[in-house]
């Protein structure tokens, strides 16, 4: 009988190919789940901005939004600019390169996004959320 003193060359590749695939499946996660996280923060700033603009906001321009809905522009990476408009619509420009946040985004707002004027329409009341 043959005595075996270790691995083959291929079980070894077998497992780093695995681990590979692994690996690659692992990171692919972490990426929709980032690109996700962001969808959701934007959607929530949208939320608050939408209902600060139905009570105290007339046509807030993209500095002073900011500070009255207490969230910082610079943790937002996908929008450009937020403007909320007097009847408590919310314009948003995206930045070029989240196009996978802004069609999650689109996507959820149905018909409430009106594409040609970038703005979203918040709900008129509670049964329409």
């Amino acid at each position: 009988m043959k005595n075996e003193y270790g691995r083959t060359m291929i079980e070894m590749l077998g497992v780093l190919s695995i681990i590979g695939i692994l690996t690659i499946g692992g990171i692919m996660a972490f990426q929709n789940g980032q690109t996700q996280n962001e969808a959701n923060k934007i959607n929530e700033l949208v939320s608050i901005a939408s209902l600060n603009g139905l009570t105290k906001m007339k046509d807030y321009d993209n500095t002073k939004i900011w500070k009255v809905i207490g969230k910082k522009k610079a943790d937002y990476k996908c929008v450009d600019s937020l403007v909320v408009e007097a009847n408590g619509q919310v314009k948003i420009i995206f930045s070029s390169d989240c196009d996978k946040v802004k069609k999650i985004l689109t996507s959820q707002w149905g018909n409430r996004w009106n594409k040609s004027t970038h703005t979203y329409t918040p709900p008129e009341d509670d049964d329409d959320v």
